[in-house]
């Protein structure tokens, strides 16, 4: 007893040390500071059996920017597509955590030569082919969803669960600059879905940035054309940047879906006698922003319930700051846009 009380003390001896300095503060997800994997997208993120999906990747390395090497391997045994299915097995939004039924790594799979892992090449984007006959066996599906697979079930429950649910695939990216090197994980979503019912990855995004001085002036449109080269700000004509300085930003989405899209869910029913039930829900749209400059008062902005975000520049900066911007649809869906704002003049 007196032994292990030893090793707790100096255990919490040595937090309390490191507390009072000997940690350094860790940037907030909002700054890029090194190698980063900001997103990955899926085209289309919603895809039925016999297609062939198009993996992209938002990745950057500041401020040394160093060439990045890519590596992508899928896992191809399906999982269950829990609540929103949107890039993870928790119903969680705006790409806030995997959630993992742990597939595991999926270039360490195909490396060791692994069944059902695939190495889907080195280059900046990667082809998933997904097989015509995915759903063919059906008890891989009984088994994901949790259904017995002695019991015969309705053809229109399983009709229901592949149309509206569908199944999950797991890619991994493994990114590289240098010595570092970062694992991200995207799911793939496999379903029935046909036409307007099938999802699409955001497009149409712009964003109002102006200063919050000069708030009361500012008329914040709630449409504008989109900005061209895929950047981020009304405003920018593809010939010209925006300029930053020192004070604080806001940044407003605008080009907000009205009406919004609305889309099915099926989810675990109360009643133990009816395996699932199918929910009516409403699209939203939830926005990240990252800099090499600065900090941003929040890490996500839903565009339904928060109209900015806030981002504090402490001082002008002596070179051109990079902002991106990545858009997700909480379902799986996601985009992105960069701009490039140039050092305000010195007055």
């Amino acid at each position: 007893m007196t032994h292990r009380s030893t090793h707790v003390s100096a255990a919490l001896a040595l937090l309390m040390l490191c507390a009072a300095g000997c940690l350094e503060e860790l940037p907030a997800p909002s700054k890029v500071v090194s190698l980063r994997t900001l997103a990955i997208s899926a085209t289309p993120p919603e895809v039925s059996p016999g297609a062939t999906v198009t993996l992209s990747a938002l990745a950057v390395d500041y401020p040394a920017q160093r060439p990045i090497e890519y590596r992508w391997a899928a896992c191809l045994l399906p999982e269950r597509a829990a609540g929103f299915f949107g890039g993870s097995t928790a119903p969680n939004s705006g790409g806030g955590g995997y959630g993992l039924q742990e597939a595991g790594n999926c270039v360490a799979l195909a490396d060791a030569g692994a069944p059902g892992a695939v190495d889907l090449g080195t280059s900046v984007t990667a082809q998933l082919p997904i097989a015509a006959d995915f759903f063919d066996d059906l008890n891989v599906v009984k088994q994901a969803y949790g259904l017995p697979t002695d019991v015969d079930i309705p053809d229109a429950l399983i009709a229901g669960l592949l149309a509206i649910a569908g199944m999950n695939l797991t890619v991994t990216l493994e990114v590289t600059a240098g010595d570092d090197r970062i694992v991200s994980y995207k799911r793939v979503n496999v379903s029935l879905a046909v036409g307007e019912a099938a999802n699409r990855n955001p497009s149409g995004a712009a964003f109002y940035l102006y200063r919050t001085d000069d708030e009361e002036s500012v008329d914040i449109p709630t449409t504008a054309s989109v900005p061209p080269g895929n950047r981020c700000f009304v405003g920018e004509d593809g010939l010209s940047d925006l300029t930053i300085g020192a004070g604080t930003y806001a940044i407003a989405p605008v080009n907000i879906p009205d009406p919004p899209v609305t889309y099915q869910v099926i989810l675990p029913a109360l009643n133990p006698e009816v395996p699932f039930e199918l929910i009516d829900t409403t699209e939203t749209l939830f926005h990240s922003f990252f800099s090499t400059e600065g900090a941003f008062d929040r890490d996500i902005v839903k565009a339904t319930t928060t109209t900015r975000g806030e981002w504090l520049v402490s001082e002008t900066p002596q070179e051109p700051v990079p902002v991106w911007i990545v858009t997700r649809d909480g379902r799986g869906g996601a985009s992105w846009c960069h701009s490039t704002l140039q050092p305000e003049p010195a007055p």
